[in-house]
């Protein structure tokens, strides 16, 4: 069975796909922005239990509970807690625009966005395995007056650096998803 924390983020990369989320959303909290990341893995296993055992005190006062109600209440936070921490720390490694769906999908949406501007300027085509300097190369046929630059002697001149290829993935992403809002 899958771990929590691999169903949330099967779950945020559905979302991605479904154009709910973007795919450079900064970290966990940003996913609120988009939708209600609290519902991510309500139908785990784990989550079930921790939310059956939440209910059995959930008609009483907090206070009222001895030592081991209350913290058999709060196991349900505690639970959803600790995902949400591994998961920001998967989002905030890149981790969405790492996954091969989501580059495929990019690259798609990229491709289609470039066919829909109709401009004489050539455009590089993306593919899920293009390299840093092909999506480098998109991103700047996109925005011509960007500095986001791979090459080591652009770096020392002062450019904004695009250092990984993940990096690079996520600016498709915030330029991809700001078309389509």
């Amino acid at each position: 069975m899958a771990t929590l924390v691999d169903t949330y983020k099967e779950e945020i990369i559905a979302d991605v796909l479904a154009s709910r989320v973007p795919a450079e959303v900064g970290c966990f909290g940003d996913l609120h922005d988009h939708v209600d990341a609290n519902m991510y893995g309500e139908e785990h296993p784990d989550v079930v239990a921790q939310w059956e055992v939440h209910q059995r005190y959930a008609d009483r006062p907090y206070e009222d509970l001895n030592p081991a109600e209350a913290e058999a209440y709060e196991g349900l936070y505690r639970l959803k807690e600790a995902t949400a921490d591994a998961v920001d720390a998967w989002i905030l490694d890149e981790g969405i625009v790492r996954d091969e769906r989501v580059r495929t999908y990019l690259a798609s949406e990229a491709n289609a966005l470039t066919t829909r501007c109709q401009s004489t300027r050539p455009c590089p085509t993306l593919s899920a395995a293009s390299d840093a300097t092909t999506v480098v190369a998109w991103i700047r046929w996109c925005d011509p007056d960007s500095c986001f630059t791979t090459d080591p002697a652009q770096l020392e001149r002062g450019q904004d650096a695009i250092t990984t290829l993940d990096e690079a993935w996520a600016m498709v992403g915030q330029y991809t998803y700001e078309a389509k809002s």
